[in-house]
Protein backbone atom coordinates (compact mmCIF):
# COMPACT_ATOMS: atom_id res chain seq x y z
CA UNK A 1 0.00 0.00 0.00
CA UNK A 2 2.83 2.44 0.75
CA UNK A 3 4.38 1.73 -2.60
CA UNK A 4 1.13 2.43 -4.42
CA UNK A 5 0.55 5.69 -2.54
CA UNK A 6 4.12 6.79 -3.14
CA UNK A 7 3.85 6.18 -6.87
CA UNK A 8 0.55 8.00 -7.01
CA UNK A 9 1.96 11.06 -5.23
CA UNK A 10 5.04 11.16 -7.43
CA UNK A 11 2.98 10.99 -10.57
CA UNK A 12 0.90 14.02 -9.56
CA UNK A 13 3.89 16.04 -8.29
CA UNK A 14 5.44 16.16 -11.74
CA UNK A 15 3.01 19.06 -12.79
CA UNK A 16 2.17 19.97 -16.43
CA UNK A 17 3.80 18.21 -19.28
CA UNK A 18 5.73 20.14 -21.92
CA UNK A 19 2.90 19.70 -24.38
CA UNK A 20 0.44 21.12 -21.88
CA UNK A 21 2.68 24.14 -21.21
CA UNK A 22 3.10 24.82 -24.91
CA UNK A 23 -0.65 24.63 -25.38
CA UNK A 24 -1.24 27.11 -22.55
CA UNK A 25 1.37 29.52 -23.93
CA UNK A 26 -0.18 29.29 -27.38
CA UNK A 27 -3.63 30.10 -26.00
CA UNK A 28 -2.31 33.05 -23.97
CA UNK A 29 -0.39 34.40 -26.97
CA UNK A 30 -3.42 34.13 -29.19
CA UNK A 31 -5.53 35.98 -26.64
CA UNK A 32 -2.87 38.70 -26.38
CA UNK A 33 -2.71 39.13 -30.15
CA UNK A 34 -6.50 39.23 -30.39
CA UNK A 35 -6.71 41.80 -27.59
CA UNK A 36 -4.04 43.96 -29.23
CA UNK A 37 -5.82 43.81 -32.59
CA UNK A 38 -9.12 44.77 -30.99
CA UNK A 39 -7.52 47.64 -29.06
CA UNK A 40 -5.73 48.87 -32.19
CA UNK A 41 -8.98 48.76 -34.14
CA UNK A 42 -10.82 50.65 -31.44
CA UNK A 43 -8.00 53.21 -31.27
CA UNK A 44 -8.03 53.75 -35.06
CA UNK A 45 -11.82 54.10 -35.10
CA UNK A 46 -11.59 56.60 -32.25
CA UNK A 47 -9.04 58.69 -34.17
CA UNK A 48 -11.23 58.57 -37.28
CA UNK A 49 -14.28 59.69 -35.28
CA UNK A 50 -12.21 62.46 -33.68
CA UNK A 51 -11.16 63.63 -37.15
CA UNK A 52 -14.79 63.76 -38.32
CA UNK A 53 -15.78 65.75 -35.23
CA UNK A 54 -12.92 68.19 -35.76
CA UNK A 55 -13.98 68.74 -39.38
CA UNK A 56 -17.48 69.57 -38.14
CA UNK A 57 -16.00 72.06 -35.69
CA UNK A 58 -13.89 73.65 -38.45
CA UNK A 59 -16.97 74.08 -40.64
CA UNK A 60 -18.94 75.65 -37.80
CA UNK A 61 -16.03 77.94 -37.00
CA UNK A 62 -16.11 79.24 -40.57
CA UNK A 63 -19.86 79.57 -41.27
CA UNK A 64 -21.59 78.94 -37.94
CA UNK A 65 -24.46 76.51 -37.48
CA UNK A 66 -27.53 77.64 -39.48
CA UNK A 67 -29.62 74.85 -37.95
CA UNK A 68 -29.58 76.77 -34.66
CA UNK A 69 -32.07 79.61 -34.28
CA UNK A 70 -32.23 82.79 -32.22
CA UNK A 71 -35.70 84.30 -31.78
CA UNK A 72 -36.96 82.09 -34.59
CA UNK A 73 -34.26 83.16 -37.07
CA UNK A 74 -31.13 81.22 -38.13
CA UNK A 75 -28.12 81.97 -35.98
CA UNK A 76 -25.52 83.99 -37.90
CA UNK A 77 -22.00 83.47 -36.59
CA UNK A 78 -18.52 82.36 -37.55
CA UNK A 79 -15.47 83.72 -39.33
CA UNK A 80 -17.29 84.55 -42.58
CA UNK A 81 -20.07 86.49 -40.83
CA UNK A 82 -17.46 88.59 -38.99
CA UNK A 83 -14.79 89.05 -41.67
CA UNK A 84 -16.81 88.86 -44.90
CA UNK A 85 -14.53 86.26 -46.51
CA UNK A 86 -13.22 82.72 -46.19
CA UNK A 87 -10.13 82.10 -44.03
CA UNK A 88 -6.84 81.84 -45.90
CA UNK A 89 -5.58 79.14 -43.50
CA UNK A 90 -6.71 77.26 -40.40
CA UNK A 91 -4.51 79.31 -38.12
CA UNK A 92 -6.69 82.35 -38.91
CA UNK A 93 -9.44 80.65 -36.93
CA UNK A 94 -7.19 80.53 -33.86
CA UNK A 95 -5.33 83.85 -33.78
CA UNK A 96 -6.28 85.73 -36.95
CA UNK A 97 -2.99 85.24 -38.81
CA UNK A 98 -1.35 82.78 -41.18
CA UNK A 99 2.17 83.75 -40.10
CA UNK A 100 3.71 85.57 -37.15
CA UNK A 101 4.82 88.40 -39.44
CA UNK A 102 1.28 89.05 -40.70
CA UNK A 103 -0.47 92.20 -39.45
CA UNK A 104 -3.12 91.80 -36.80
CA UNK A 105 -6.63 91.36 -38.22
CA UNK A 106 -9.19 94.15 -38.00
CA UNK A 107 -10.56 94.15 -34.45
CA UNK A 108 -14.23 93.50 -33.72
CA UNK A 109 -15.90 96.93 -33.60
CA UNK A 110 -19.14 98.75 -34.35
CA UNK A 111 -19.25 100.84 -37.50
CA UNK A 112 -21.36 103.80 -36.38
CA UNK A 113 -22.59 104.84 -39.84
CA UNK A 114 -23.74 101.42 -41.05
CA UNK A 115 -24.85 100.24 -37.61
CA UNK A 116 -23.20 96.82 -38.01
CA UNK A 117 -20.30 95.12 -36.27
CA UNK A 118 -17.28 93.80 -38.14
CA UNK A 119 -13.83 92.36 -37.46
CA UNK A 120 -12.10 89.31 -36.00
CA UNK A 121 -13.52 88.06 -32.69
CA UNK A 122 -11.99 84.61 -32.38
CA UNK A 123 -10.69 82.19 -31.52
CA UNK A 124 -13.38 80.39 -33.50
CA UNK A 125 -12.01 76.97 -32.51
CA UNK A 126 -11.56 75.79 -28.94
CA UNK A 127 -8.25 74.07 -28.25
CA UNK A 128 -7.21 72.01 -25.25
CA UNK A 129 -4.21 73.58 -23.47
CA UNK A 130 -1.36 71.12 -23.15
CA UNK A 131 -2.87 68.75 -25.71
CA UNK A 132 -2.70 70.59 -29.01
CA UNK A 133 -0.99 73.86 -28.09
CA UNK A 134 -1.80 76.58 -30.61
CA UNK A 135 -2.85 74.06 -33.24
CA UNK A 136 -5.81 72.00 -34.36
CA UNK A 137 -4.56 68.73 -35.90
CA UNK A 138 -6.67 65.79 -37.04
CA UNK A 139 -7.44 62.74 -34.89
CA UNK A 140 -4.10 61.11 -35.77
CA UNK A 141 -2.22 64.27 -34.70
CA UNK A 142 -0.67 64.35 -38.15
CA UNK A 143 2.67 66.12 -38.05
CA UNK A 144 2.34 69.49 -39.73
CA UNK A 145 3.50 73.04 -39.21
CA UNK A 146 1.43 76.18 -39.27
CA UNK A 147 -0.72 77.47 -40.79
CA UNK A 148 -2.79 74.29 -41.39
CA UNK A 149 -1.44 71.84 -38.78
CA UNK A 150 -1.18 68.85 -41.11
CA UNK A 151 -4.55 69.21 -42.83
CA UNK A 152 -4.76 69.68 -46.58
CA UNK A 153 -6.39 73.10 -46.82
CA UNK A 154 -7.53 74.90 -49.95
CA UNK A 155 -7.16 73.28 -53.34
CA UNK A 156 -7.39 69.48 -53.45
CA UNK A 157 -3.97 67.85 -53.86
CA UNK A 158 -3.60 64.87 -56.18
CA UNK A 159 -2.68 61.50 -54.66
CA UNK A 160 0.95 61.63 -55.76
CA UNK A 161 2.59 60.32 -52.61
CA UNK A 162 3.49 63.79 -51.35
CA UNK A 163 3.84 63.91 -47.59
CA UNK A 164 0.63 65.15 -46.02
CA UNK A 165 2.31 67.94 -44.07
CA UNK A 166 3.98 69.27 -47.23
CA UNK A 167 0.76 69.13 -49.21
CA UNK A 168 -1.12 70.89 -46.44
CA UNK A 169 1.38 73.73 -46.36
CA UNK A 170 1.57 74.22 -50.11
CA UNK A 171 -2.05 73.75 -51.17
CA UNK A 172 -3.36 76.91 -52.81
CA UNK A 173 -6.69 78.45 -51.87
CA UNK A 174 -9.56 78.16 -54.34
CA UNK A 175 -11.94 81.15 -54.57
CA UNK A 176 -15.44 80.60 -53.19
CA UNK A 177 -14.87 77.07 -51.84
CA UNK A 178 -12.71 75.31 -49.28
CA UNK A 179 -11.36 71.78 -49.08
CA UNK A 180 -10.10 70.59 -45.69
CA UNK A 181 -8.78 67.02 -45.71
CA UNK A 182 -7.10 64.66 -43.28
CA UNK A 183 -4.49 62.35 -44.79
CA UNK A 184 -5.57 59.55 -42.46
CA UNK A 185 -3.53 57.08 -40.47
CA UNK A 186 -0.61 56.87 -42.93
CA UNK A 187 0.05 60.65 -42.92
CA UNK A 188 0.31 60.51 -46.72
CA UNK A 189 -1.82 61.83 -49.57
CA UNK A 190 -3.70 58.86 -51.02
CA UNK A 191 -4.54 55.42 -49.61
CA UNK A 192 -2.24 52.68 -48.35
CA UNK A 193 -3.37 49.27 -49.58
CA UNK A 194 -5.04 47.22 -46.87
CA UNK A 195 -5.41 50.12 -44.42
CA UNK A 196 -8.97 51.39 -44.43
CA UNK A 197 -8.07 54.27 -42.10
CA UNK A 198 -5.43 55.63 -44.47
CA UNK A 199 -8.06 57.00 -46.86
CA UNK A 200 -8.01 60.80 -47.17
CA UNK A 201 -11.16 62.19 -45.56
CA UNK A 202 -13.44 63.74 -46.68
CA UNK A 203 -13.32 63.15 -50.43
CA UNK A 204 -15.22 66.34 -51.39
CA UNK A 205 -15.12 70.00 -50.48
CA UNK A 206 -15.93 71.06 -46.95
CA UNK A 207 -17.61 74.30 -48.05
CA UNK A 208 -19.14 75.18 -51.40
CA UNK A 209 -20.28 78.56 -52.67
CA UNK A 210 -23.82 78.16 -51.33
CA UNK A 211 -22.50 77.29 -47.86
CA UNK A 212 -21.30 80.83 -47.24
CA UNK A 213 -22.82 83.16 -49.85
CA UNK A 214 -26.34 84.30 -50.80
CA UNK A 215 -27.70 86.14 -53.81
CA UNK A 216 -29.75 89.33 -53.63
CA UNK A 217 -31.63 89.74 -56.90
CA UNK A 218 -33.48 92.80 -58.18
CA UNK A 219 -31.92 95.34 -55.82
CA UNK A 220 -31.09 97.65 -58.73
CA UNK A 221 -34.62 99.08 -58.33
CA UNK A 222 -35.60 100.16 -54.81
CA UNK A 223 -38.32 102.58 -53.75
CA UNK A 224 -37.29 104.88 -50.89
CA UNK A 225 -40.12 106.41 -48.87
CA UNK A 226 -38.89 109.35 -46.83
CA UNK A 227 -40.77 109.52 -43.53
CA UNK A 228 -40.33 112.91 -41.89
CA UNK A 229 -40.92 112.09 -38.23
CA UNK A 230 -40.06 115.60 -37.03
CA UNK A 231 -42.40 118.54 -36.47
CA UNK A 232 -40.83 120.74 -39.14
CA UNK A 233 -40.65 120.82 -42.93
CA UNK A 234 -37.50 119.10 -44.22
CA UNK A 235 -35.77 119.48 -47.55
CA UNK A 236 -33.18 117.38 -49.39
CA UNK A 237 -30.86 119.13 -51.81
CA UNK A 238 -30.56 117.58 -55.26
CA UNK A 239 -27.71 115.07 -55.77
CA UNK A 240 -26.74 115.12 -52.09
CA UNK A 241 -27.37 111.46 -51.14
CA UNK A 242 -26.65 107.89 -52.21
CA UNK A 243 -28.17 104.59 -51.19
CA UNK A 244 -25.49 102.20 -49.90
CA UNK A 245 -25.46 98.46 -49.24
CA UNK A 246 -23.00 98.03 -46.37
CA UNK A 247 -21.12 94.74 -46.11
CA UNK A 248 -17.82 93.49 -44.71
CA UNK A 249 -14.62 93.14 -46.66
CA UNK A 250 -11.69 91.66 -44.72
CA UNK A 251 -13.20 92.66 -41.39
CA UNK A 252 -14.17 96.26 -42.22
CA UNK A 253 -17.19 97.84 -43.90
CA UNK A 254 -16.58 98.31 -47.62
CA UNK A 255 -15.75 102.03 -48.05
CA UNK A 256 -16.87 104.37 -50.80
CA UNK A 257 -14.30 105.67 -53.27
CA UNK A 258 -12.98 109.22 -53.25
CA UNK A 259 -14.66 110.77 -56.31
CA UNK A 260 -18.16 110.76 -57.75
CA UNK A 261 -16.88 109.19 -60.96
CA UNK A 262 -15.40 106.29 -58.99
CA UNK A 263 -18.51 105.97 -56.85
CA UNK A 264 -20.70 105.72 -59.93
CA UNK A 265 -18.81 102.50 -60.75
CA UNK A 266 -19.26 100.95 -57.28
CA UNK A 267 -22.15 98.53 -57.61
CA UNK A 268 -23.11 98.65 -53.91
CA UNK A 269 -24.04 102.34 -54.32
CA UNK A 270 -26.94 104.02 -56.09
CA UNK A 271 -26.52 106.99 -58.39
CA UNK A 272 -26.69 110.34 -56.61
CA UNK A 273 -30.18 111.29 -55.51
CA UNK A 274 -32.60 112.99 -55.60
CA UNK A 275 -32.49 114.41 -59.12
CA UNK A 276 -34.35 117.53 -57.89
CA UNK A 277 -34.66 119.34 -54.56
CA UNK A 278 -37.21 117.51 -52.41
CA UNK A 279 -39.56 118.95 -49.82
CA UNK A 280 -40.86 116.63 -47.09
CA UNK A 281 -43.96 117.54 -45.06
CA UNK A 282 -43.75 116.98 -41.28
CA UNK A 283 -45.80 114.33 -39.50
CA UNK A 284 -48.70 116.83 -39.26
CA UNK A 285 -48.66 117.32 -43.04
CA UNK A 286 -48.76 121.14 -42.70
CA UNK A 287 -46.57 123.24 -44.99
CA UNK A 288 -46.76 127.03 -44.86
CA UNK A 289 -46.71 128.43 -48.41
CA UNK A 290 -46.56 131.88 -49.92
CA UNK A 291 -48.76 132.98 -52.80
CA UNK A 292 -47.52 131.68 -56.14
CA UNK A 293 -47.57 128.76 -58.55
CA UNK A 294 -47.32 125.00 -58.04
CA UNK A 295 -47.38 122.52 -60.91
CA UNK A 296 -49.67 119.57 -60.19
CA UNK A 297 -49.96 116.15 -61.89
CA UNK A 298 -52.07 115.99 -65.03
CA UNK A 299 -55.61 114.89 -64.17
CA UNK A 300 -55.78 116.59 -60.77
CA UNK A 301 -58.93 118.53 -59.78
CA UNK A 302 -59.73 121.36 -57.36
CA UNK A 303 -63.04 121.73 -55.53
CA UNK A 304 -63.02 124.53 -52.97
CA UNK A 305 -60.03 123.88 -50.70
CA UNK A 306 -59.70 120.19 -51.63
CA UNK A 307 -57.17 119.33 -54.30
CA UNK A 308 -57.65 115.78 -55.61
CA UNK A 309 -54.28 114.70 -56.92
CA UNK A 310 -53.42 112.29 -59.67
CA UNK A 311 -50.18 110.33 -59.23
CA UNK A 312 -47.06 112.32 -60.06
CA UNK A 313 -45.26 115.21 -58.39
CA UNK A 314 -46.00 118.61 -56.94
CA UNK A 315 -43.45 121.15 -58.18
CA UNK A 316 -43.22 124.26 -56.00
CA UNK A 317 -41.72 127.27 -57.78
CA UNK A 318 -38.89 129.11 -56.02
CA UNK A 319 -40.02 130.99 -52.93
CA UNK A 320 -43.23 129.08 -52.24
CA UNK A 321 -41.65 127.42 -49.18
CA UNK A 322 -39.44 129.53 -46.92
CA UNK A 323 -36.92 126.76 -46.20
CA UNK A 324 -33.58 126.46 -48.03
CA UNK A 325 -33.09 125.56 -50.81
CA UNK A 326 -36.81 125.94 -51.65
CA UNK A 327 -36.70 129.63 -50.77
CA UNK A 328 -34.47 130.25 -53.79
CA UNK A 329 -34.99 127.18 -56.01
CA UNK A 330 -37.88 125.01 -57.10
CA UNK A 331 -38.65 121.93 -54.98
CA UNK A 332 -40.63 118.77 -55.67
CA UNK A 333 -42.71 116.27 -53.74
CA UNK A 334 -43.59 112.87 -55.29
CA UNK A 335 -47.27 112.11 -54.58
CA UNK A 336 -49.78 109.30 -54.91
CA UNK A 337 -53.37 109.81 -55.95
CA UNK A 338 -55.20 111.36 -53.00
CA UNK A 339 -56.54 114.52 -51.45
CA UNK A 340 -54.71 117.52 -49.99
CA UNK A 341 -55.99 120.80 -48.58
CA UNK A 342 -54.88 124.12 -50.06
CA UNK A 343 -55.33 127.70 -48.78
CA UNK A 344 -58.68 129.35 -49.41
CA UNK A 345 -58.65 131.36 -52.63
CA UNK A 346 -56.32 129.05 -54.59
CA UNK A 347 -57.19 128.25 -58.22
CA UNK A 348 -56.29 125.55 -60.77
CA UNK A 349 -55.57 126.07 -64.48
CA UNK A 350 -56.22 122.69 -66.14
CA UNK A 351 -54.65 123.86 -69.41
CA UNK A 352 -51.20 124.20 -67.84
CA UNK A 353 -51.93 122.15 -64.69
CA UNK A 354 -50.79 125.09 -62.63
CA UNK A 355 -52.20 125.61 -59.14
CA UNK A 356 -52.06 129.27 -58.14
CA UNK A 357 -51.79 129.26 -54.38
CA UNK A 358 -53.06 131.85 -52.00
CA UNK A 359 -50.78 132.30 -48.99
CA UNK A 360 -51.42 130.10 -45.96
CA UNK A 361 -51.15 126.46 -44.90
CA UNK A 362 -51.24 123.49 -47.22
CA UNK A 363 -51.95 120.08 -45.65
CA UNK A 364 -50.43 117.03 -47.31
CA UNK A 365 -51.21 113.81 -45.37
CA UNK A 366 -48.29 111.33 -45.08
CA UNK A 367 -50.40 108.73 -46.93
CA UNK A 368 -50.25 110.90 -50.07
CA UNK A 369 -46.43 111.12 -50.12
CA UNK A 370 -45.01 108.71 -52.72
CA UNK A 371 -41.67 106.86 -52.60
CA UNK A 372 -38.65 107.96 -54.59
CA UNK A 373 -37.34 105.36 -57.06
CA UNK A 374 -33.62 104.61 -56.99
CA UNK A 375 -31.52 101.44 -56.85
CA UNK A 376 -28.08 99.93 -56.45
CA UNK A 377 -25.63 99.44 -59.28
CA UNK A 378 -26.07 95.65 -59.40
CA UNK A 379 -29.21 93.55 -59.85
CA UNK A 380 -27.67 90.32 -58.54
CA UNK A 381 -25.36 90.59 -55.53
CA UNK A 382 -23.48 87.57 -54.19
CA UNK A 383 -22.75 88.43 -50.57
CA UNK A 384 -21.20 86.46 -47.69
CA UNK A 385 -23.45 85.37 -44.85
CA UNK A 386 -23.77 87.93 -42.09
CA UNK A 387 -25.75 90.98 -41.06
CA UNK A 388 -25.58 93.73 -43.69
CA UNK A 389 -27.33 97.10 -43.85
CA UNK A 390 -28.95 99.50 -46.32
CA UNK A 391 -28.33 103.15 -45.50
CA UNK A 392 -28.78 106.53 -47.12
CA UNK A 393 -25.46 108.32 -46.91
CA UNK A 394 -24.47 111.92 -47.48
CA UNK A 395 -22.63 112.38 -50.76
CA UNK A 396 -20.45 115.41 -50.06
CA UNK A 397 -17.16 114.79 -51.85
CA UNK A 398 -14.32 116.81 -50.37
CA UNK A 399 -16.07 117.46 -47.06
CA UNK A 400 -14.60 114.84 -44.74
CA UNK A 401 -16.77 115.99 -41.83
CA UNK A 402 -20.03 115.07 -43.58
CA UNK A 403 -19.22 112.79 -46.51
CA UNK A 404 -20.36 109.19 -46.06
CA UNK A 405 -22.37 109.81 -42.89
CA UNK A 406 -25.78 108.20 -42.45
CA UNK A 407 -28.41 110.77 -43.44
CA UNK A 408 -30.92 111.76 -40.76
CA UNK A 409 -32.24 115.11 -41.92
CA UNK A 410 -28.70 116.44 -41.61
CA UNK A 411 -25.17 115.30 -42.39
CA UNK A 412 -23.52 117.25 -39.59
CA UNK A 413 -24.90 115.51 -36.49
CA UNK A 414 -24.78 111.97 -35.12
CA UNK A 415 -27.74 110.11 -36.69
CA UNK A 416 -30.60 108.97 -34.47
CA UNK A 417 -32.41 106.85 -37.05
CA UNK A 418 -31.74 103.18 -37.76
CA UNK A 419 -30.34 101.40 -40.83
CA UNK A 420 -32.31 98.72 -42.66
CA UNK A 421 -30.65 95.44 -41.68
CA UNK A 422 -30.31 92.56 -44.15
CA UNK A 423 -29.61 89.14 -42.58
CA UNK A 424 -28.11 86.42 -44.77
CA UNK A 425 -27.66 82.88 -43.40
CA UNK A 426 -25.96 79.95 -45.22
CA UNK A 427 -28.29 77.87 -47.41
CA UNK A 428 -31.33 79.92 -46.42
CA UNK A 429 -33.80 81.68 -48.72
CA UNK A 430 -32.45 85.24 -49.11
CA UNK A 431 -34.71 88.08 -48.00
CA UNK A 432 -36.74 90.07 -50.50
CA UNK A 433 -35.79 93.67 -51.07
CA UNK A 434 -37.73 96.24 -49.01
CA UNK A 435 -40.81 97.47 -50.83
CA UNK A 436 -40.52 100.31 -50.11
CA UNK A 437 -37.50 101.12 -47.97
CA UNK A 438 -39.00 103.43 -45.33
CA UNK A 439 -36.28 105.89 -44.35
CA UNK A 440 -37.05 107.75 -41.14
CA UNK A 441 -35.84 111.30 -40.61
CA UNK A 442 -35.68 111.99 -36.89
CA UNK A 443 -33.77 115.26 -36.61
Amino acid sequence: MRTTAHNFANRHATGFTLVELLLILFILGSLALLTTAVIDGVDEQGRYDDTKQRLTLIKRAIVGDPTRTVNGEPEISGFVADMGRLPACLRELLDGKCADADPDPAAWALDAQSGIWAGWRGPYLEILPGRDGLSFPDGWRTAGDEPNYGWIFGQHAEADGTACATAATSAAAVPDRIIVQSCGSDFEVGETAGDEYSVDYPTGELLGLNDWKNNLAGWDLIDVLFNNATGAVKTITANSLRLKLNYREDGVIKPVDATDLERDAQDFLSPVLPDANLVLPPASGLITVTAGDVTVPVGSALAGETLTLAEGALVFTAGRIAVAPCDAQSCELPVKAGEVLVPTGSSLNTSTWTLTLAGGDMKIPPAVVAPYLTGLGNNNFSLPSGVHALTLICNDVGNAANDGKRYDGTCADTPLNSPYFVKLAPRQVPPLKPNPLVWNIEQ
